[in-house]
């Protein structure tokens, strides 16, 4: 799970629910600029997930490489 270092993010009740789901958290570096990848995402969303219900992580995947 990659994040910016928002108090939220860093709070003991989020890292232990991402450690109880095995998940790894990763963050930005503080004052690092992540403009470009919130766009890019942005953009994503409002093209893909805005207008379609995926029934599965296989349908999600077989679109984002169409």
């Amino acid at each position: 799970m990659h994040s910016d270092q928002g108090v939220q993010y860093q709070h003991i009740s989020w890292r232990t629910l991402l450690e109880g789901a095995g998940a790894v958290q990763s963050m930005s570096r503080k004052g690092y600029d992540n403009a470009v990848m919130e766009n890019f995402f942005g953009h994503l969303k409002e093209e893909m997930f805005h207008r379609t219900r995926f029934l599965n992580t296989d349908a999600l995947e077989t679109a984002l490489h169409e």
